[in-house]
């Protein structure tokens, strides 16, 4: 019953949301957030997961608050002759996750002459496009590899 609960409740808010960029009206920053109710879940178990489950690398790792925050830059691609660099902020709390994807870098025909282009300051459509294609891939890891991980451990038999 509870999972049933869990995946409704997240279904309308995927669905509420768009999962899309927007920009941030103070900053005027491109940025996606979005927050994970996890019930019962203490932060240090939210922290693991994270660093257990979803960080690939300790490289990409730029700071962390012990059980309350974590903070990760990485390269990736976005296609044929496009790459990306993002930062993505884990803020936690107590059943809750605040997730949040920006500072976003990207590159267009990779050359040495190529040079990173911020997406805050060119607001190019092609690649907030591309992103928000990209968009429902990384939500739904954040779900399997953070939200949803350890959520059977009461089906103990």
């Amino acid at each position: 019953m509870k999972k049933t609960a869990v995946v409704l409740t997240l279904f309308l808010s995927f669905s509420v949301l768009g999962q899309k960029l927007s920009q941030n009206e103070k900053t005027k920053r491109w940025e996606y957030v979005q927050v994970f109710e996890i019930p019962n879940t203490p932060p240090k178990e939210i922290y693991k997961r994270i660093l257990n489950n979803y960080i690939p690398k300790s490289d990409v790792i730029q700071s962390k608050i012990e059980n309350e925050k974590i903070v990760i830059r990485y390269n990736f691609r976005m296609g044929t002759f496009k790459y990306g660099i993002l930062t993505e902020t884990f803020d936690i709390k107590e059943n809750k996750l605040r997730w949040k994807i920006h500072n976003i870098v990207y590159l267009k025909a990779v050359s040495s002459l190529s040079k990173q282009k911020e997406l805050d300051v060119t607001g190019d459509k092609k690649i907030i496009k591309k992103m928000n294609k990209l968009l429902p891939d990384a939500v739904k890891g954040v779900q399997d590899k953070i939200v949803s991980a350890g959520s059977d451990s009461d089906d103990k038999w």
